[in-house]
């Protein structure tokens, strides 16, 4: 009997030089909220006085391609936890955001696996942080300010 066995598909990697070359010849066009949405999740502010956990994820998808441009949708999730237990939620708020590129060079998976950690954030981030800043103001609870964003 013969075993077949699937050779993992290796991920090309990209030079910097290639990345830098890509970068240089795109441009933001559009960026705009698609879906953003608050929740306190406890019936007072109060937990604010607790000992508070705040965590952030993100994922990014690429929408379309071609030649000239391309368009991502880069969804953020934050929340305000119990720093014991973190299953204790006490508030969420999310966004997804919309991001339209032109460009001169077709953006190609490998060159998005390095856009999408470093450049897009850059371009996205300062939208959540006045967003979460904004939701936070509306729920009359003290300011939080989101980190300014820092890549490699």
């Amino acid at each position: 009997m013969a075993i077949k066995t699937r050779k993992k598909a290796e991920k090309k990697e990209i030079s910097p030089k290639e990345y830098r070359g890509f970068i240089e010849g795109i441009e933001l066009e559009d960026i705009f909220f698609s879906k953003a949405s608050f929740e306190l999740l406890v019936p007072n502010r109060d937990f604010w006085r607790e000992k508070t956990s705040i965590g952030v994820t993100e994922n990014a998808e690429l929408l379309e391609r071609d030649s000239k441009k391309f368009v991502v949708n880069h969804k953020y999730n934050l929340a305000i936890s119990n720093r014991t237990d973190k299953k204790e939620k006490f508030l969420k708020i999310s966004a997804n955001l919309i991001v339209e590129y032109s460009t001169k060079k077709e953006i190609t998976e490998e060159i998005f696996r390095v856009f999408r950690k470093i450049n897009l954030p850059l371009n996205t981030w300062p939208y959540f942080r006045e967003y979460v800043h904004s939701c936070i103001g509306r729920l009359n609870i003290p300011p939080l300010i989101l980190p300014v964003l820092k890549r490699p």
